[in-house]
């Protein structure tokens, strides 16, 4: 077979947009976990407005105005995936508030007004308003300590328990939602961390950085800063910076957006390399302390979470799909598992065994922002089994011991390796894809092809593969004309490698 070239590609005259319909807007794609909504009839251009709308960009980049409350709570009701943080007057709250409280997504209100006293009365109802206020500032100074708390509450986890061997052979689709769910991670951060990257790979991940966060100076100094000054060696630093990297791989690890960790990809690699690097260190400091070491991490948790992922599966083996920060600190972590309303508070408490083979983790106080908390962390994906949960009576915070798994768990293997056999792709890029419609994740799937097409660091040789791909992801949602569209275009790039 002849080598095929991006020439030889680009002569095909395919066009990626005429085959993958997709939403371009940058501005409308949140990539972090908040949101701020104001609202009040009388927002408008003036310096005041246009200052205001700098200092709440630079607490949370996704600000949306308006000065119609219909059309306010018509879009807050269509959201999801954030956390919102509603900005309104007074004079629209007393309507609007009624609304919009009961909603998960909303989480916390705060009323800007003049006329502090005539609103004060009504507000106290409603227990996600945190105040009225006459001035911006105190405002943010509330979101910050209100969304540091969100920021640490919000971990994706998932559960899988191993009641028999009958779990070890199942397909994909015979997975229950949460199973497949772990499983679909696992494999997700095990194609990841073997990928290599170039620079090209960084570039493009910065410039797309750069258009999701125009006109937010204070993370385009951010930015730029990385994209000159950046070395895998500088990773750690520049996680627990907090910045726009901790923001948008947070919410990619959250949501499982595959295409933006596929993006971020040379980051989780040289995060994850230098946490192995730092791994032997910290196990010194293990074997100093015994053959065990304890952490803890304090948080919240929604009840119908609690419930389904932690109480009902003692002995069953728990992901956390993101970077996990912990504390070497009881009592630092109990500060962070804060009774809220709705919510369970919960302080797990981490066993590390020093003498069993696991996923990265390291003793990063050198590296945080915060060298006060004495922060251990462990890497994506980490497996830990639920050893135990009990209600502590003094008060009421639930009590997880977890264990942490060996790396390499006979029956997470055993059935990891029974999934990859049967997605069974040409090479780990092609795989992520696969992964995504053997999970009935179309529209993903869809995203994650047009962003490979269009990337200048896609081997030409996948791209009519990834054509193929792409046919099967419309013949699934039964678009069979553009299927077929796409098996001709893999067909007609096939045949010139064959010449």
């Amino acid at each position: 077979m002849a080598s095929l070239t991006t020439r030889e590609v680009s002569n095909t005259n395919y066009s990626v947009s005429d085959v993958i319909v997709t939403n371009n807007n940058a501005s409308e794609y949140n990539l972090e976990n908040f949101v701020i909504i104001w609202m009040d009839n009388n927002v408008n251009q003036s310096y005041d407005t246009r200052q205001t709308k700098v200092q709440l960009r630079s607490i949370v980049n996704f600000l949306k105005i308006f000065d119609n409350s219909n059309e306010g709570i018509s879009y807050i009701e269509k959201i999801q995936m954030e956390k919102i943080f509603l900005i309104i007057s007074g004079t629209l709250g007393d309507n609007v508030i009624p609304r919009l409280h009961h909603l998960s997504q909303i989480e916390s209100i705060y009323i800007f007004c003049f006329d502090q006293d005539k609103h004060k009365l009504w507000t106290q109802k409603y227990n996600k308003v945190k105040g009225v206020y006459s001035d911006i500032e105190p405002i943010c100074d509330e979101l910050k300590k209100t969304i540091s708390q969100c920021s640490n509450d919000l971990v994706p986890m998932d559960i899988i328990k191993f009641e028999s061997n009958s779990n070890q052979q199942k397909s994909v689709h015979e997975l229950n939602k949460q199973e497949a769910s772990f499983m679909y991670f696992q494999l997700l951060k095990q194609l990841l961390l073997r990928m290599e990257y170039s620079k090209d790979v960084r570039d493009e991940m910065i410039e797309e950085c750069r258009l999701h966060y125009a006109d937010n100076q204070t993370q385009l100094k951010y930015i730029n800063e990385f994209h000159c000054n950046y070395n895998p060696s500088e990773a750690l630093r520049w996680y627990s910076r907090e910045c726009f990297l901790y923001q948008i791989l947070n919410k990619a690890c959250r949501t499982q957006d595959i295409d933006r960790l596929y993006k971020f990809r040379f980051f989780i690699k040289d995060l994850h390399n230098q946490l192995k690097q730092l791994q032997t260190e910290f196990f010194e400091l293990v074997s100093d302390m015994g053959t065990r070491l304890t952490v803890y991490r304090g948080q919240n948790m929604s009840r119908n979470e609690f419930e389904k992922k932690l109480k009902n599966n003692v002995n069953g083996l728990l992901s956390v799909n993101t970077f996990w920060s912990t504390t070497l600190y009881r009592e630092l972590a109990e500060g962070y598992a804060l009774n809220g309303s709705d919510m369970e508070s919960v302080l797990f408490q981490i066993s590390i065994d020093g003498n069993v083979d696991k996923n990265p983790i390291a003793y990063i106080q050198d590296f945080s922002s915060m060298t006060a908390e004495n922060e251990v962390l462990f890497s994506i994906g980490t497996v830990f089994r639920i050893q135990s949960i009990e209600q502590l009576t003094m008060n009421g915070v639930w009590n997880v011991k977890l264990l942490l798994c060996a790396e390499e768990d006979e029956q997470l293997k055993i059935l990891r390796d029974h999934m990859l056999t049967e997605i069974n792709a040409e090479n780990d890029l092609l795989n992520l894809g696969k992964l995504m419609i053997r999970m009935g994740e179309y529209t993903k799937a869809e995203q994650f092809y047009y962003g490979l097409l269009n990337e200048s660091s896609t081997n030409p040789q996948d791209v009519y593969l990834l054509f193929n791909d792409v046919g099967t992801v419309y013949d699934a949602k039964g678009n069979y004309t553009k299927a077929l569209e796409c098996y001709q275009k893999a067909l007609e790039i096939q045949q010139i490698s064959n010449t």
